[in-house]
This record gives structure tokens, C-alpha cells and sequence, in this order.
């Protein structure tokens, strides 16, 4: 890290706030800043490209087959799914399962019935099978199973899966809103929030702070790594903050900051986010502070976690355990300028901020910024 680095950085800031000046952001793509997670959220909101596998179908005139169909479909499974002249049928299941079973035919009588991938078994398997199946010996007699295309995976998009299953094949919509709902669950609170100009301003007056807390600790022989706390609560407008009980008019929205100090302590542990929170610990020792709720509320009932439902920001994205360390205070969101290649907790290297297994998750953002260093030469 250099100077010029936290120059590039400041002009970036003030870039942004003049276009805020001037702007309304209308999506998360037009906000300075880009959500981390692991989950390809972008393509849930886009359209897909159309992928097509081969299946195979029957045609049944009379729906009576329908039920003997099932049948065999489950007894053909059970019986042969361990033996490989029909391949893995347990995991080639999962290449038709987001496909319905049934389509009715053009015909006000009768239904097109899914058996299987065509990649799971041969026509002649498929039909020697059927055959041997007495059930359905008469069907065999009447119909012929045959290929067609289906698309090869439901869309996120459920407007899409309707599109593709009146084109191809019917699709489950219900596993389409599942895929989109798994991937996109915890994050769908920031996809669909309305930012305003004052909140996106606030967040980078936020972090020309901890730049120049960092540039003042660089200056003085430190690393240059800086974070702060807000008092403020992102799900309020922070033009209105001082209206909430927890600040007066007047007092600043900084709860504490942290400047890493390995270099002058020479202690491996005083990292700045370290600081941070034992600065937050020695003011609760001093006066106690009510936790918010997810409403930005009061909440007196909750166990008083040091940075519960805060906002922290910082110069650079935190090492794994500065990164759990802000797990277990239970801060909200997270804001930094600069990723940690090589050791970051939240976005580089690991996502401890969306792992699953953890008792507790939080919002992590970087600074859109195409004048980032490649590396910073130490974990943060």
C-alpha cells in the first residue's frame, strides 16, 4: 500500500457523490457499491440461455395406462437402478426432475408420459423393460416410447420456465421458484431495496472517514488498514437519524474506530477490526447500549452482542478471523474498498459472512473501483 493508492480511492468516493448529486440509482447495479456472496444472484434477475436434453415419452390414448405407467416407472427404478446395463438411474434421475411427468396431448383425449433421460438407457432397454412389465404389455401393443427435446434445467425465472414449457416440455414451476428462493434467500432483502441518494451518500462520507483514519495511521508507520461502527442502522434513512432515540441531536454517528497496530505494538493480533471491537467493548463498560432489531429498534430482550445489527466499514476486506470476529458481534452489513487476495474472510478467499452452519449471516459490500491494487502485501 502506497499513498497514491488512498488518493485513487478518494477520487473514486467523490465521484460517486457527484453522481448521486445528479441520480437516482434504480437497482443494486447502479449503486456504488457490489454485493459479495458466493450465489450468482446477476443471472436470477436475467434471462438464461435455453439448454435442450433428449427424453424419452409415450403417447396413452386411453389415461387408464397412466397409473400402470407409474408402476412400472417406480418398479423399473427399484429393480434396475444398481445395475449398470441401465446406467445410474439415482443420478441421472435428477436430469428430468425439474420436468413434469405429464402433457396432455393436442387431442381433447390422451397424455404424453415422461420416462426417463434418453442419456439413462437405450430405446431398446427402455422398451424390453416395458415389455417384461405386464401391466402395461397392452400399451406396449398400442404406443411406442420416442425422444423429444426438454429444456435441460428450470429458469429462475418463472416467466421464462412458462415460456420454455410451452415451447418444450412442462416444467415444475414450483422447483424453478425453489432454485430462485435457495439462491437468492438471503440476499433478496438488498436485491429488491430501494436505495436513496442521502443513504448511498452517507455510507461513502462513511468510508472517506476510515480512508483518512487509515492515510493518518499510514502516515504515522502503520499498515494503513482502518475500519469505524456506525450508531446508525441502514434500514433508516440516516437524514432522519437523529430523530431515533438511540442518538441526540448533535452526536456523531461514529461509535468507535480501529486502526491496526501490528507494526508499532509488534503484537500479530492488533489488527484494525480487533481494535475496533475492543474500543466498542471498553464504551459498553462505560455505558450500556440497547441492541437494535431488524427494524432498527430498541430490542431489550435480545442478548446484548457487542455490534448487533450495525454497520461497520473499513479500508480493507477483513482476514478470516477479523472476519468471524464481526460475525460474533452480529454486525449487519459491511462495507470495505479494498479485497484481501490471498486471505480475505468475506469474498477473496472464504465467504464466512454467508457460510452456511454459522448461527448468524451479514451483508457484505466492496466499492465498485477499477483502481484497486492486486495485492496488498498483508492480511488484514
Amino acid at each position: 500500500m502506497n499513498e497514491e493508492w488512498f488518493t485513487r480511492l478518494s477520487e473514486d468516493i467523490n465521484k460517486y457523490r457527484i453522481t448521486l448529486s445528479s441520480s437516482v440509482p434504480r437497482s443494486i447495479d447502479e449503486i456504488p457499491f457490489e454485493l459479495i456472496t458466493q450465489d450468482d444472484w446477476r443471472s436470477a434477475g436475467t434471462e438464461e440461455v435455453l439448454e435442450l436434453i433428449s427424453v424419452w415419452v409415450i403417447d396413452c390414448a386411453d389415461n387408464r395406462w397412466i397409473s400402470k405407467l407409474f408402476g412400472f416407472l417406480k418398479n423399473w427404478k427399484a429393480k434396475f437402478s444398481s445395475e449398470s446395463v441401465l446406467g445410474d438411474l439415482d443420478g441421472l434421475h435428477d436430469q428430468i426432475d425439474h420436468l413434469k411427468t405429464l402433457r396432455s396431448l393436442d387431442s381433447s383425449v390422451g397424455t404424453t408420459i415422461l420416462l426417463s433421460a434418453v442419456s439413462s438407457t437405450t430405446f431398446q432397454e427402455l422398451t424390453e423393460a416395458m415389455l417384461a412389465y405386464e401391466p402395461i404389455r397392452g400399451l406396449i401393443e398400442q404406443s411406442t416410447p420416442y425422444r423429444i427435446k426438454a429444456p435441460r434445467r428450470a429458469s429462475r425465472l418463472q416467466s421464462q420456465s412458462i415460456e420454455w414449457s410451452r415451447q418444450y416440455w412442462p416444467l415444475n414451476l414450483n422447483y424453478s421458484s425453489n432454485l430462485a428462493a435457495k439462491l437468492n434467500g438471503p440476499n433478496q432483502p438488498m436485491l429488491i431495496k430501494q436505495w436513496t441518494p442521502s443513504e448511498l451518500t452517507w455510507l461513502l462520507d462513511q468510508l472517506a472517514h476510515v480512508l483518512s483514519l487509515a492515510i493518518g495511521s499510514y502516515r504515522a508507520g502503520e499498515l494503513g488498514v482502518a475500519t469505524t461502527v456506525s450508531v446508525n442502522h441502514l434500514n433508516q434513512d440516516p437524514s432522519e437519524t437523529v430523530t431515533n432515540q438511540l442518538i441526540s441531536a448533535g452526536e456523531p454517528f461514529v461509535l468507535a474506530d480501529g486502526v491496526d497496530l501490528r507494526t508499532s505494538t509488534q503484537n500479530p493480533l492488533c489488527h484494525a477490526f480487533i481494535q475496533m471491537i475492543n474500543n466498542v467493548a471498553r464504551l459498553d463498560q462505560l455505558k450500556l447500549r440497547h441492541p437494535l432489531d431488524e427494524k432498527g429498534e430498541v430490542d431489550v430482550m435480545s442478548i446484548p452482542y457487542l455490534l448487533t445489527n450495525l454497520v461497520v466499514f473499513a479500508t480493507h476486506e477483513p482476514c478470516l478471523c477479523c472476519s468471524m470476529a464481526l460475525l460474533h458481534s452480529r454486525i449487519k452489513h459491511l462495507f470495505y474498498l479494498i479485497p484481501s487476495p490471498g486471505s480475505g474472510g468475506c469474498g477473496s478467499v472464504f465467504h464466512v459472512h454467508e457460510q452456511e452452519g454459522l448461527n448468524h449471516k451479514f451483508y457484505s459490500w466492496k466499492l465498485k473501483s477499477d483502481k484497486l491494487p492486486t495485492s496488498t502485501g498483508f492480511d488484514a
